[in-house]
């Protein structure tokens, strides 16, 4: 093999061993972004479960035509969970968290939605007529701004056999 054949052998393998380097490194780092996304997916489906859960457990009677909601400046607090008038729920935005804090006759329990997200507020969704019918929740995530509106509960008891 003559000096000219050798350095076109080594030009090749060069170029080969660049091209599958520059393969490897892009498959590498889609694979983190995706990993990544599907972990911000997940919590978010979570987080957005939950919050329909809770708000679901928000059972305001239908003769009832006053409610006390009580909006402060970041949080929102709710009467009438589990349908008992005393029982309340309080969505409260953190840094990188939304604390929904339940109080119920068993004492309090606090759980943590949406962490990692930012700029998270939450507003009560109101009809025509003014009465309140559920929460919108919004945050913010890789630059992309998301909402959810979840509907409270009825009154109505469960048929249940």
């Amino acid at each position: 093999m003559t000096t000219i054949e050798t350095l076109a052998a080594v030009t090749i393998v060069s170029i080969a061993a660049a091209l599958t380097f520059a393969a490897v490194s892009a498959a590498i780092a889609a694979n983190t972004r995706t990993l990544a996304a599907c972990r911000e997916i997940s919590a978010v489906s979570f987080s957005d479960r939950a919050m329909r859960d809770y708000a679901e457990d928000i059972r305001i009677p239908f003769w009832e035509r006053h409610l006390d909601v009580v909006e402060e400046e970041r949080s929102v607090t709710i009467p009438w969970y589990l349908g008992v008038r005393d029982q309340t729920i309080t969505f409260s935005p953190g840094q990188e968290a939304l604390t929904v804090s339940v109080i119920t006759a068993d004492g309090e329990r606090k759980a943590s939605l949406l962490r990692g997200m930012g700029d998270i507020a939450v507003s009560v969704v109101r009809t025509a007529k003014g009465s309140p019918s559920g929460l919108e929740v919004s945050w913010a995530s890789n630059k992309k701004k998301y909402a959810s509106r979840v509907a409270f509960g009825t009154a109505f008891p469960e048929v249940t056999e």
